[in-house]
């Protein structure tokens, strides 16, 4: 396996920060990329594994790749309507099942039912309300996004040799053992990295990414209704405001 250096590290965390800028901020405006982007990496991904699973020739795996690239970036474009359907559905099915969790309501027939139905309902708003969808879920993934690359920024110096060490005990252990063992197994980390870890994503960390992450999505949500999310203007407002 390749070497993780901290240099590659502050690549990832500028990478992540970009992007997590551009969702934020953005997200309305580069919705319909990101789900062709999506498709493309989905697309490629499953094709190529396929394309290696049939022959062991890299030309026809990478050529599978390339064609299924192009097909998942074409499906997730047309799809665009199930897409939606699906992120309001998921959304509002994990809010219905965490709802169980915290107020000990056990899983039964009518909980369950109950949960798929909330889902059935959150796939049909999502479709009514499809621009404050498509802001709120933008906003929220790229301020996930955001403070996870400040928080490496801002604890760099504890952080980077840490992961760096994660990743090569991971690598280790997978060039030792091959991957299906390794994971079969579990890592074994040293008592210094496990610690260390802890101490670095701490609980009070998470809170203060929690608020942060939280504070990033309002403050997106404000961005992208005021400004770059804003319908445009109709052709005849346009043409009175010009005389």
């Amino acid at each position: 396996m390749p070497e993780l250096t901290e240099d590659v590290l502050n690549m990832c965390a500028m990478g992540v920060l970009a992007t997590g800028a551009v969702l934020c901020f953005l997200g309305y405006r580069v919705f319909l990329l990101l789900l062709a982007v999506g498709g493309l990496v989905v697309g490629a991904v499953a094709a190529g594994l396929a394309g290696l699973s049939i022959s062991e020739d890299q030309t026809i795996a990478i050529l599978s790749a390339v064609l299924g690239g192009f097909i998942g970036a074409v499906l997730m474009i047309l799809l665009y309507f199930a897409v939606l359907f699906t992120i309001g559905a998921v959304t509002a099915g994990v809010i219905g099942y965490f709802v169980c969790i915290y107020t000990g309501t056990a899983l039964t027939t009518v909980s369950v039912v109950a949960i798929l139905v909330a889902a059935l309902l959150g796939g049909i708003l999502a479709l009514v309300l499809q621009r404050f969808i498509i802001v709120l879920t933008s906003s929220a993934k790229g301020s996930v996004f955001l403070v996870l690359g400040i928080f490496y920024y801002v604890k760099r110096a504890t952080l980077a040799p840490l992961l760096t060490g994660l990743y090569a005990a991971i690598a280790g252990e997978i060039s030792e053992k091959g991957p299906d063992e390794a994971f079969r197994s579990g890592f074994a980390l040293s008592p210094e990295l496990s610690e260390g870890l802890s101490r670095a994503f701490s609980a009070t960390s998470f809170y203060l990414m929690a608020l942060g992450a939280l504070a990033l999505t309002l403050l997106g949500v404000a961005v992208q209704y005021t400004v770059t999310a804003r319908p445009p203007k109709p052709k005849k407002e346009q043409a009175a405001k010009e005389e």
